[in-house]
C-alpha cells in the first residue's frame, strides 16, 4: 500500500512539474522583472559614480542614468523594464520605495541585467517551493504530498506568477515566514541559538520590508506567550543591536544615515514619491479603493475600520458569536499559542488594512491556506473556503475570466479573491475555541 501511494505521488509530481515547466518557459519571455530594475539600477549608478548614491534625493538623476542604459541595452527585459518606469513616471523614470536595507541586500546582483533577472527568478522558484514544502512537512504531510503542493503552486498560483513577472521578493518573504512558523511550531523553545535569534531575525525581516510588520508582531506575541517576559526582553535587546546593524548596512550602501529619513520622506511624497498609488495605477488595496470611491474618510480611516471589523469578527468566532463570552479568554490564549494561526490572522489583516496591495503580495495567502486546508483531515467548510480562495487566485480561473475588452474588471475581481480565506479563518477560530482536535496528519513533526 505504501509503495502504491509513493508511486501515485511520484506520478502526480511528474505531471505537475511538467505543467509548471511548460508555464515557466512560456512566461519567462514576458516577465521583465520591473521591480528588480530599482535595486539593479541603484547598484549600477553606484558603481558608475564610484561612491554611494541616494536614490530618494537624486531620484531623477539616477532614473535618467539607468533609463539611458536601458534604452540602449541589447537586453529585451531591461529595455522593457526601463520603458515601463518611463511611461509610469516620466518625470523621474524611477520609483525607489524600498528601504535602504532592502537595496543593500541586493548588493550581490550581477552587473548583467539578464543574469540578475535569471538569478532572482531562480531564487523565487526555490523560495516558494521550499516554503510550501517546509509548511507541508511541518503539518506532517509526506514528502510526496509536500512536493506536489510546491509544484502545484509553481504551476497554478497566480500571485507567484506575478511575483516572478515583477521581480519582487514576496516568494522569499513567504519562505522566511514559513521558517519562522516552522521553528516556533515544530519544537518547544529551548536554550538554543534559535531561541535568541528568533526576535532579532523578525526585526531584520521588518526592517527590510516593513509591509510584514503585522506578521512579525503576531509571531513576536506568540514568542512572548511561549517564552515569557524575561526571554522576550532579552530577545528585544538583542533585536535593537541587530536593527542598528541593519540600519548601518543600509546607510552605508546609500551614503549615510540620512538615507533612512529620505526614504520615509520619499514614501510620503518628496521628489514625486508615494506609497499611496491609485487603483488606476494597479493598486488593489480595498481601503485605498474605498477612499477613492466612497470618500467618507481617509485611507487611514478605512484601514482602522477594516481592522476593527476583522478583530470583532475573530472575537465573535472565539465566543460562539458572542453567546459564550467565557470562551473568549481561553480562545485568545489558544490562538496565540498557535504561531501559524496567529500569523495567518496577521496575513489576512495585512491584506485588509494595507493601503498598498499589488497582485504579487498575495503570495502570502499561502500561509493561511497551508494552515487551513484539510487541517482536520476532511472536506469541511473550512477546507472548502480555503480551496475556493486558492481557486480564485489561480491562473486557470483568472485566465478563463479575463476579457481584454474589460481588462479592469479582472482587477476588481482579484481585489476580493482572497476573502474566502477570512471565512475559513473565522471557522477555524470557532473550532479552536471549541477545542476541536486536529487530524493526526496535521500535527507538527517532532524536531
Amino acid at each position: 500500500m505504501h509503495a502504491k501511494a509513493a508511486a501515485g505521488w511520484a506520478a502526480l509530481l511528474a505531471a505537475l512539474l511538467a505543467y509548471a515547466i511548460f508555464n515557466a518557459r512560456a512566461d519567462y519571455a514576458y516577465q521583465y522583472a520591473f521591480d528588480l530594475y530599482h535595486p539593479w539600477g541603484i547598484r549600477a549608478a553606484r558603481e558608475a559614480a564610484g561612491h554611494a548614491v541616494n536614490p530618494y534625493v537624486d531620484t531623477a538623476r539616477v532614473g535618467a542614468y539607468v533609463g539611458d542604459i536601458a534604452q540602449s541595452s541589447p537586453s529585451r527585459a531591461l529595455r522593457a523594464a526601463g520603458g515601463f518606469w518611463q511611461q509610469r513616471n516620466e518625470a523621474t523614470r524611477f520609483e525607489p520605495t524600498g528601504t535602504p536595507l532592502y537595496y543593500a541586500l541586493f548588493a550581490f546582483l550581477p552587473q548583467d541585467y539578464d543574469a540578475a533577472h535569471a538569478l532572482l527568478a531562480t531564487l523565487q522558484f526555490l523560495a516558494v517551493g521550499a516554503g510550501v514544502y517546509l509548511l507541508g512537512r511541518t503539518r506532517g504531510w509526506s514528502r510526496g504530498a509536500s512536493l506536489c503542493m510546491a509544484a502545484a503552486v509553481w504551476a497554478t498560483f497566480n500571485p507567484f506568477t506575478q511575483d516572478v513577472k515583477f521581480g519582487n521578493v514576496n516568494s522569499i518573504q513567504f519562505l522566511a515566514v514559513a521558517a519562522f512558523i516552522a521553528v516556533a511550531q515544530r519544537a518547544p523553545w529551548s536554550r538554543s541559538w534559535l531561541d535568541r535569534a528568533y526576535l532579532p531575525a523578525l526585526a531584520l525581516f521588518v526592517l527590510a520590508k516593513p509591509n510584514t510588520g503585522l506578521i512579525a508582531l503576531a509571531l513576536a506575541a506568540h514568542y512572548l506567550q511561549a517564552r515569557g517576559v524575561r526571554r522576550f526582553a532579552t530577545g528585544a535587546w538583542i533585536s535593537l543591536v541587530v536593527m542598528a546593524a541593519g540600519i548601518a548596512a543600509g546607510a552605508a550602501w546609500l551614503g549615510g544615515l540620512d538615507a533612512w529619513g529620505d526614504w520615509y520622506r520619499y514614501t510620503q511624497g518628496m521628489n514625486g514619491g508615494t506609497l499611496l498609488y491609485t487603483a488606476r495605477e494597479g493598486n488593489l488595496s480595498i481601503v485605498k479603493m474605498l477612499s477613492e470611491t466612497g470618500g467618507a474618510t481617509s485611507v487611514g480611516g478605512y484601514a482602522l475600520a477594516a481592522a476593527i471589523v476583522l478583530a470583532a469578527a475573530v472575537l465573535l468566532a472565539l465566543s460562539a458569536r458572542g453567546r459564550e463570552p467565557a470562551r473568549l479568554a481561553p480562545g485568545l490564549r489558544a490562538l496565540l499559542a498557535d504561531p501559524w494561526l496567529a500569523a495567518s490572522i496577521a496575513v489576512l489583516a495585512t491584506f485588509a488594512v494595507s493601503p498598498l496591495m499589488w497582485p504579487h503580495y498575495w503570495v502570502m495567502a499561502l500561509v493561511p491556506f497551508m494552515r487551513l486546508f484539510l487541517w482536520r483531515g476532511r472536506w469541511d467548510a473550512t477546507t472548502l473556503a480555503a480551496a475556493l480562495a486558492y481557486a480564485l487566485l489561480s491562473r486557470p480561473v483568472l485566465g478563463a475570466l479575463y476579457d481584454p475588452a474589460r481588462g479592469a474588471a479582472i482587477y476588481t475581481f482579484m481585489m476580493f479573491s482572497w476573502t474566502p480565506l477570512v471565512v475559513a479563518l473565522l471557522l477555524e477560530c470557532a473550532a479552536v475555541s471549541r477545542g476541536e482536535p486536529r487530524a493526526a496528519g496535521a500535527h507538527p513533526v517532532a524536531a
